[in-house]
This record gives structure tokens, sequence and C-alpha cells, in this order.
């Protein structure tokens, strides 16, 4: 149980800008940057409307995508209102072994939070993922 990598070949970018010691460091293999995606529903392409980090978490056989909940319904969290248009999947960023950006589109099905002030409920969602990473 605990934190893991996504994989054994595909690793988070590494950030330059970032210190590399200390807690960063140690932390890093782990942090992903995640993109919140809108397909066009037209001509089925996608723009991103939101941006966040994440981490995954595994505890027994089930494997958790775990980040803010705004990245997961796009609510701001200052205020209660839905937003105009909420993300229809993640796209999760990594490096593989060439180190090359590749990424991995994860649906966002059958997620209908409501949105909620920080201060009203804390903002962290763990989307299980176990079943589109067979």
């Amino acid at each position: 149980m605990g934190l893991v990598p996504l994989s054994t070949f595909c690793q988070p970018p590494l950030l330059e800008d970032l210190p590399q010691k200390g807690l960063y460091k140690n932390l890093s293999r782990y942090s992903y940057m995640i993109l919140a995606v809108k397909r066009d529903s037209l001509d089925g392409t996608q723009r991103t409307i939101g941006v966040g980090t994440g981490f995954f978490y595994r505890k027994g056989s089930k494997l958790f995508l775990v980040s803010a909940n705004h990245v997961f319904t796009g609510c701001n969290i200052y205020n209660d209102t839905l937003p105009n248009e909420r993300p229809d999947a993640l796209q999760v960023l990594c490096q593989d072994r060439q180190n090359r950006i590749v990424s991995e589109l994860i649906p966002l099905t059958g997620i209908d939070r409501p949105c909620k002030k920080a201060y009203e409920q804390a903002d962290i969602y763990a989307m299980d993922v176990s079943d589109h990473f067979k």
C-alpha cells in the first residue's frame, strides 16, 4: 500500500526550475501533471480547461488517482457555483525511458461531485482508476 509510480517505464516530467533537494526530491517521482480536458461534441477535438497535479495511491488491488477536487470537477474553490463546463477527461503527463513526454487519458465518467467552497469541504478526491490500467 502507499504511493506508487504510474509504472516502471513512465515517470513524472522533471521540472528543471524546482530545487532538487529535500522533500521535493523524494516526492517528485510520484507527482504527475494533470490536464483537465473538454472534448468538442462536434469534431471530437479536446482543449485544456484546467491544470493540476496528482499522484497514484495503491490500496490492495485498487489503484487511485488522487488530486484536488477542483481538478476533477472544474469548480472554483472560492465559491460554490457550477463552472460553465466540466472536464470530460484528465490527461496525465509523464516521461518515458527515452525522456519523451507521453500521456494517459482517463475519462471522467460518473463523476458528478458538487462544488463546495474550500473551507466547507476538503479539496481532495481519489478516483478509482484500477480498471483503466489493466
